[in-house]
C-alpha cells in the first residue's frame, strides 16, 4: 500500500509540474488593481471637495441659485468628473455628486 501511496503521489507532482504555465512571449500582465477610496465634503451648501485616497482632486462651488455643477479633475494622470445636483430646499443628504474615474462611475456622494 505505501508503494501505491508513493507512486500516486510521484504522479501528481509530475502533473503539478506540467501544469505550471510560463508567460507568453510579448505578454504583459494587467497592472494591478488599486482600490480607489473617493470621499468628500460639502461645506457651507456649496464648496465641493472630492478626494482620492486622500489626495484632493476637486475643490469646486455648486450653483448657489440651484445647487448643481459639473467639475472636472485628475488623479495619477486620469481624468476625474463630478456631476453635481442638489434636491428643492437644500436638506440635509440633499446634494448627491456623482464621481467618476477614467469614464468610469467610481462612486456617488450624499452630503
Amino acid at each position: 500500500m505505501l508503494t501505491k501511496f508513493t507512486f500516486c503521489a510521484t504522479v501528481a507532482l509530475v502533473c503539478a509540474g506540467c501544469a505550471n504555465v510560463s508567460p507568453v512571449p510579448g505578454h504583459q500582465a494587467s497592472e494591478p488593481v488599486r482600490t480607489l477610496q473617493v470621499r468628500g465634503d460639502l461645506i457651507d451648501l456649496t464648496d465641493v471637495k472630492i478626494y482620492i485616497n486622500d489626495d484632493k482632486v476637486i475643490d469646486e462651488q455648486v450653483s448657489l441659485l440651484r445647487g448643481d455643477g459639473e467639475f472636472r479633475g485628475v488623479y495619477a494622470g486620469k481624468p476625474v468628473t463630478a456631476s453635481c445636483s442638489t434636491a428643492p430646499r437644500r436638506k440635509a443628504g440633499g446634494t448627491i455628486c456623482l464621481v467618476s474615474v477614467d469614464n468610469e462611475r467610481a462612486t456617488t456622494l450624499t452630503f
